[in-house]
């Protein structure tokens, strides 16, 4: 409770552990949030609508995927072109491999395409390959078993949902 205090939130309900979504309001923007506690702890003090990281959904973005031959994992993901940390970068750094991008001129675009696709392997079952631990700067929900989804298939994927009209 203290951390989050501490961090601006004020928590609405009662704390189950330290990786499940918190429902709280922000202090400084009054907006319904639900951080994970260790989130709070390791990222930074400010909700999404407040923070000047993070994706900016009306910034320019850049959707991509990568592959992780050690890990036998693909994934898809989204940054900021214009931002402090490069996120291709550092998971270059960590053994990824960059194999497709697409620019977008607002971070609630790619925000869209990305959501589309993750939906689709969702309804085919398709859960994390990775988890929280493998993965500490986060990202771990957006990656896949590369033997059942390649890196061409992803990328298929974001192309035809490019492609689609918007609902």
């Amino acid at each position: 409770m203290a951390d989050m205090k501490s961090a601006g939130f004020t928590p609405l309900e009662p704390y189950q552990n330290v990786s499940t979504a918190w429902t709280s309001l922000c202090n400084s923007c009054g907006t319904i949030v639900s951080p994970k506690l260790n989130n709070v702890r390791t990222r930074g003090r400010r909700c999404q609508r407040c923070a000047k990281y993070g994706l900016n959904p009306t910034a320019p973005t850049c959707l991509y995927i990568m592959a992780h031959v050690v890990f036998g994992s693909v994934k898809i993901g989204i940054t900021g072109r214009k931002t402090r940390e490069d996120r291709i970068e550092r998971l270059q750094g960590s053994g990824w491999i960059l194999v497709c991008t697409w620019l977008f001129d607002t971070g609630a675009a790619a925000y869209s395409i990305e959501q589309i696709v993750l939906k689709q392997l969702r309804v085919q079952e398709h859960s994390p390959h990775l988890t929280a631990e493998r993965m500490p700067a986060g990202g771990w929900t957006e990656t896949f078993d590369a033997v059942v989804v390649t890196a061409d298939t992803l990328c298929r994927m974001v192309s035809d949902a490019l492609t689609e009209p918007p609902v």
